[in-house]
């Protein structure tokens, strides 16, 4: 199953409901008025390299091969450079945060999980796999990739 496919179709996402629920104005400007933001939040940024190099990690040990503590570190940084050198959308950084901020709070979470993880106990199945449910009442999919 693609995930482009199946958000073809109308739909639900996480990050819909999500926003939603979070703030019901913030989500008729982006899904209903398909208003573009003005900004990238650095969290985004950091959270969707983050995102990037943990996919490339675990599409690693499903392949037979675990990528080692500056491999995953590298991919992150590849990551987080084309997201906040993008010509579309600036980033906005909190006050006394910048770009350099941002790369060592990554290299510090991807550290934690390195150290910390133990992948002896467990089989990877798949990695970004779209998939969808129905939500009783919605009248929408719900689709997800993990």
């Amino acid at each position: 199953m693609d995930i482009n496919h199946l958000r073809s179709s109308p739909h639900l996402s996480a990050s819909a409901i999500n926003l939603y629920s979070d703030c019901s104005l913030a989500y008729k400007f982006r899904y209903v008025d398909k208003l573009d933001s003005e900004f990238l939040p650095e969290a985004m940024v950091l959270g969707s390299s983050i995102h990037d190099a943990l996919a490339q990690f675990y599409m690693g040990l499903l392949t037979g091969e675990k990528l080692t503590l500056e491999e995953l570190k590298n991919v992150f940084k590849v990551s987080l450079h084309q997201r906040a050198r993008q010509d579309t959308i600036p980033v906005q950084y909190k006050p006394n945060r910048s770009f350099p901020a941002l790369l060592m709070e990554g290299h510090g979470l991807l550290e934690a999980f390195f150290t910390k993880l133990d992948v002896s106990d467990f089989t990877i199945l798949a990695v970004e796999e779209a998939f969808s449910f129905n939500l009783p009442g919605s009248g929408y999919p719900h689709h997800r990739r993990l």
